[in-house]
């Protein structure tokens, strides 16, 4: 209870006394707690120290820091068709750690997961595929429970594009072809979409291509 005992981080290996702490603080009272923040990966060890000095009261304690688990997903956004992708890293390891795939606004453990799967060990890969249209996040939990390690990943995932639906309204009809006149005689840089016959230019031809692809007869608009 000396009111200058205190307790000393050190690396792996040094020896107080010899080398600088490298945290501190004095010791609160005959008991308590203390926090230390700031602390870089590595082993360490905590040790109190007798009044100001380098007498130890307590056997070393080890300890080591660790980089948190991470998540990542491949990109923010999807169409249906594509599969998504997760990596993750620095994660316990457990054989029944898992990833689950949830709506945005749900909560693990309130309902079940989308999709999921365990993961193959501390780092790796993991990929989903068949997800509709919506707002979705990942989230790594251990051991079979809920218990979240990682920040909610969130993506969306926007409908498959129908092939001629030039202005993006969901069907094809007069107006997409209006949409394409602009464009006719341009290379395909001028407009990916318009290109539907893929010989890298925007001709006659791609024109009389969207006329196939409508949605109503003689290309109506709705």
């Amino acid at each position: 209870g000396n009111e200058k005992d205190w307790i000393g981080i050190y690396k792996k290996g040094q020896t107080p006394g010899d080398v600088n702490s490298t945290k501190w603080a004095y010791l609160p009272g005959p008991s308590g707690s203390l926090d230390f923040t700031g602390l870089a990966i590595g082993e360490y060890f905590a040790v109190v120290l007798l009044d100001g000095g380098y007498t130890p009261a307590t056997p070393q304690a080890a300890f080591s820091v660790t980089a948190p688990p991470e998540l990542a997903v491949g990109k923010t956004s999807y169409i249906e068709s594509e599969t998504v992708d997760f990596t993750w890293a620095n994660t316990p390891g457990g054989a029944k750690d898992w990833i689950g795939i949830y709506k945005k606004g749900q909560n693990p453990g309130d309902v079940g997961s989308t999709e999921w799967q365990y993961l193959a060990g501390p780092s790796g890969t993991a990929s989903f595929s068949g997800l509709g249209a919506g707002d979705w996040y990942g989230v790594i939990m251990i051991n079979d429970g809920y218990e979240e390690i990682t920040d909610r990943v969130a993506f969306s995932i926007v409908q498959d594009p129908v092939p001629g639906d030039l202005n993006g309204d969901g069907i094809v009809d007069r107006d997409d072809l209006l949409f394409m006149k602009p464009y006719l005689r341009q290379s395909v840089d001028a407009c990916l979409a318009c290109d539907l016959d893929g010989d890298g230019r925007i001709s006659i031809l791609d024109a009389r291509e969207l006329l196939k692809l409508c949605t109503f007869p003689r290309c109506k608009s709705n």
